[in-house]
Order: structure tokens, then sequence, then C-alpha cells
């Protein structure tokens, strides 16, 4: 079944269903560390997260913690079944959600009749997502399925929480290889995602949009891939920042869409010193492959040996700072 999340539901909507959904739901901002709601609490609202990271704790000593990110759906289960809450949920950082009250679901059933079939088909999902991967064998950890109907973040936690030894490898509908991590008692220590190595592999599999293909997971002694750089952070935290960029990324391809073709405006051009944290690495890159010509920015990504989301932040900061232009835009008389 493939995966459909609240905003790409949301441009199936008529304007007036769209209308309907605003007025019957509400937004709430949290910061961070903020609670949502605690295990055992009675169950009055779900919520979608418009942006930012939740983190889900299960009460139950067997339930599985859990990252969702935007377009994610929780609380749901215990709305629609009347049910106390069965998780503590966290805002991980600043975040968004779109409310949705147990008394205003009876007239946005009748003002949008969808919105039943799609929190239906979000919650067939979770529960084929989430059968096979926590119905782990005694003996060891084997895990396999098509990724389109398994989560890969749910993958991954179950091999951390396994604290196995072995290797995920993700190969496409056509048999070739697509990506391979490999893990030491439950961490990542290396990782290949076609061309790229390391933390940048790592960051690239959970950035990519249409991932296809069948993943598996072996456990095997090897301790780790040979001849590509190693994964030194623990596993929740490449996790929890692999959440944050997916979320990064989405905003920087509304703002910079990747079909834009940009071309060098100031090769010479010294700009202010940066007050973010761009990779030296992602800049050199970006430069010398505008220097050649002209380019969508969608064809950066197999020159550069950074993921996609450290090449759109060059971008955007070269943009920013006048190195870059639109092609066939009119330059601008002076940079600020």
């Amino acid at each position: 079944m493939p995966s459909r999340d609240f905003f790409v539901f949301c441009t199936s909507l008529s304007p007036t269903e769209l209308r309907a959904v605003g007025t019957l739901s509400q937004v709430r901002h949290l910061g961070k560390g903020e609670t949502i709601y605690p295990a055992g609490e009675p169950a009055d609202e779900f919520f979608i997260i418009n942006r930012g990271i939740v983190h889900l704790v299960p009460a139950a000593a067997q339930g599985v913690a859990a990252y969702l990110k935007r377009g994610d759906i929780f609380g749901d289960i215990e709305v629609l079944t009347d049910r106390p809450r069965l998780d503590r949920a966290t805002a991980q950082e600043a975040a968004s959600l779109q409310c949705f009250g147990r008394e205003q679901l009876p007239e946005l059933m009748r003002q949008v009749p969808s919105f039943c079939r799609f929190l239906c088909e979000d919650l067939a999902r979770r529960l084929i997502k989430s059968r096979d991967p926590t119905d782990l064998p005694d003996n060891g950890l084997e895990l396999s399925g098509n990724l389109l109907n398994f989560d890969l973040v749910a993958v991954y936690q179950t091999i951390m929480q396994s604290t196995q030894t072995g290797v995920l490898s993700i190969v496409s509908d056509s048999g070739e290889s697509i990506a391979k991590l490999h893990f030491s008692d439950g961490q990542p220590i290396s990782g290949r995602f076609q061309h790229l190595t390391g933390e940048d592999a790592f960051w690239q599999l959970f950035l990519a949009d249409d991932l296809r293909g069948t993943f598996s997971f072996s456990s095997t002694a090897q301790a780790a891939l040979p001849g590509v750089r190693s994964i030194n952070r623990p596993a929740n935290d490449m996790l929890f920042a692999a959440m944050q960029f997916w979320d990064e990324f989405q905003a920087l391809k509304d703002e910079l869409p990747p079909s834009s073709v940009y071309e060098m405006r100031e090769p010479d051009f010294l700009a202010k010193p940066s007050k973010r944290a761009i990779s030296a690495i992602a800049m050199a890159e970006v430069r010398r492959c505008f220097s050649e010509r002209k380019r969508a920015i969608s064809d950066l990504f197999p020159a550069c040996t950074v993921c996609e989301l450290k090449i759109f932040q060059a971008v955007q900061e070269l943009v920013r700072s006048g190195h870059l232009g639109l092609a066939g835009a009119a330059k601008p008389q002076s940079v600020v």
C-alpha cells in the first residue's frame, strides 16, 4: 500500500473541503521538550504533524518507541477506540500540530467524506508496517520485505533495539544494490547509499523521497563495510538527526524547486561569513559544479560526495550571497 501523508491527501480536496478541515481542527504550537500528552491520559483529540518531530514512548515495557515527522498521524487509535493514551508524546523539537477533536469528527466526516477513507488507509498502512518487524525470532533477527509495505524508520528502530550485528541491504526492483548499512550491537557503524558512504549515505537513505525495492537484514559477524567512511554517532542520535534533516529538506525544496536552473553570477565574490553551519565540502563541490556550467539543482547530487540536504543548503547560501542566480534572470544591481 503506497504511503500517502496528510499533505498529499489535502491536494485531492476541493477548496470547500479544505476550508472544512481548517475550520473543524485547530493548530497547536509546542516548544522543544514540551509534553503533548502523558501515557494513561483520556484521549479526546488526535494529531497530524505540520512541522517538527514528535517522540512517542510507550507505557508498556514491550512497546517500541518511535520518532514521527511532518505528515504523520498519532493519537488516533485511542480516540477511535475510546482508550487512554498508550504512549507519552513529546515534541522533540519545536513543533506545530493540526489537532482534531473527537466531538468534531462526525461533522468532519460529513463535510469531507474522503477524510474517513484517508484515516482508514493510514491505520491499515501502519498495521502492515508494524506486524513483521516487531515479531523477532529468538535465535536472531532476520527481516525482509518490500519498502511499499514497511517503514524504513520502523525497520531501523527494530534493528537498533535488537542490539544485533549484521547488514541491512536495500535492492531495487530490478535487482540493483541501492544501499547497505552495517550494524554492530544495534549501532550503525558504516554505510553506503549509491555513490555516498558514511554518515552522508545514512542521511541520504532517509532523505530519499521515492525509495523503492526490497530490504533484508541478515545477522553476520562482519563488522563494517570495507573501504567506506565510518559512522561514529549513537544510533538514536543518527535517527533523530535524520528526521530533522528530512523536515528541513522538504522546506528547502519548497524554496528551491529541484528543477530550477542556476548559473554562477559572481565567481570571485566574497560573501560575508555565514552564521549557519554549512558544509565546507558541499560549498566547494557546488561551486565547482556551477563554475563548469549552469545546472538544475537536481543534477548536482551525482556530482557531489554529500547528501542532498547539504547540497540544497549550499545552493541556498550561494543564492543569498550573490554567487548564484536563476539562469536567464536579470542580474541584480547590488548584493546586500
